[in-house]
């Protein structure tokens, strides 16, 4: 028997509040053991089909590239093992995934564009301070 979201329409407990919850434990870098926990129990409401939301398999796809969680070794784990499965588990699944892969590529090509903007914009600043600073010599 499944549920969903739709048991959380009371006024006392929002779904918004929820995911963000979620999604800080999944985030939770200074606590290895609660994402771990968190990520797992995610993607088995992502598999059961409680949770349907982008948002929540963007943040566990964030956090299995995230460099910072490669030392959790029990997130590693369950994430392994939940994206093969979640796409072959469901065809609608496979397209979910293929937005949120969509989205994330994106956002990390924005943020690179930006960087080297500012990287190329820190190398002309810096060739400039060494200018002037051969000109005071």
């Amino acid at each position: 028997m499944t549920h969903g979201m739709g048991l959380l329409t009371d006024e006392s407990v929002k779904p918004e509040a929820i995911m963000s919850m979620w999604t800080k434990a999944v985030k939770a870098e200074d606590e290895p053991e609660v994402a771990a926990a968190a990520a797992e129990a995610l993607a088995k409401l992502m598999l059961a089909g409680v949770v349907t939301e982008d948002e929540m398999l963007k943040v566990l796809v964030e956090t299995y590239f995230n460099p910072v969680s490669a030392q959790n070794e029990p997130l590693k784990q369950a994430l392994s093992y939940f994206f093969p499965v979640f796409c072959h588990s469901v065809p609608d699944y496979q397209y979910c995934m293929a937005r949120v892969l969509v989205l994330i590529n994106f956002s990390k090509y924005r943020l690179r564009s930006r960087l080297f903007i500012l990287c190329s914009d820190l190398r002309r600043t810096l060739k400039m301070r060494k200018r002037w600073c051969l000109h005071l010599r």
